[in-house]
């Protein structure tokens, strides 16, 4: 059974990646941090791309390039 969809994701697709992405920073980043970052990806590729089949794993890797790229600062 796939993870419960949130209001936040424009994509139930990406339910799955948020509890993988906020275990990887728990500790650094609240789950809720985590969790709009990677709508926010998800919709920056979506407002350009042609072509969605690699939209949400694209959305994924960018939320934790931004996500390691904050973890220095706090």
């Amino acid at each position: 059974m796939p993870p419960p969809s949130s209001p936040l994701l424009p994509d139930e697709r990406l339910a799955a990646g948020a509890p993988r992405l906020a275990t990887r920073y728990a500790g650094r980043f609240a789950p809720e941090t985590v969790l709009g970052l990677l709508a926010d990806s998800y919709t920056r590729f979506a407002e350009h791309a042609r072509i969605r089949t690699h939209l949400v794993i694209l959305a994924e890797r960018l939320t934790a390039d931004r996500l390691d790229a904050l973890a220095p600062s706090r």
